[in-house]
């Protein structure tokens, strides 16, 4: 008996799938490397056309999940905003996420500024409160409240402590942290 969802004479099950997409998206294998592990581990040869197909096709059932997180977080109290260099075929761009409790928005873009920001669509409809580090283009959007993010401060003060020799980072960072803990506690 044929897996389910397999109904054709060549076609791959949502196990080889699975498999392909966390190994290629999870773990960065490229996919000729991916192309052999099938091979060579599976006895199944992929091409490497169809590996990107099959991560496609993924990402394309993720839309309807991926707009219910959006919604979410447009929605939620307070959201976490960062966004890092990432290179995608070669060239720099930007992995830009936004995060809560309960859920991350991730998306890539080949701007960093409000362009890609209004482009991913939650900032520029959120009224909560956005913690996020000092970079500028955050407070172009005053529909919010803003947060400045603990985890950048303290690397900021760590800066300060390695560059300059100052004695105040240190307690700075002392005392943010043991806020933090009783916040937790």
């Amino acid at each position: 008996a044929f897996p389910r969802g397999v109904n054709h004479y060549i076609q791959y099950g949502d196990t080889l799938s699975s498999i392909i997409i966390c190994l290629a998206k999870g773990n960065y294998v490229p996919y000729e490397r991916l192309s052999k592990i099938s091979k060579d581990i599976f006895g199944i040869a992929v091409s490497s056309g169809t590996l990107v197909n099959i991560v496609h096709k993924c990402g394309k059932s993720l839309n309807d999940s991926m707009q219910y997180i959006k919604d979410q977080l447009k929605q939620a109290g307070v959201v976490h905003f960062d966004e890092t260099g990432n290179r995608v075929m070669g060239k720099n761009w930007w992995l830009h996420n936004a995060s809560n409790k309960w859920f991350t928005y991730v998306r890539t873009h080949a701007k960093r500024g409000s362009a890609a920001t209004d482009d991913i669509g939650i900032l520029p409809y959120f009224k909560g409160t956005a913690v996020h580090d000092f970079w500028k283009t955050y407070f172009n959007y005053s529909n919010c409240k803003h947060a400045l993010c603990n985890g950048h401060i303290l690397r900021e003060l760590n800066g300060i402590t390695d560059n300059f020799s100052q004695a105040w980072p240190e307690r700075m960072k002392t005392l943010l942290i043991g806020i933090k803990q009783s916040v937790d506690t």
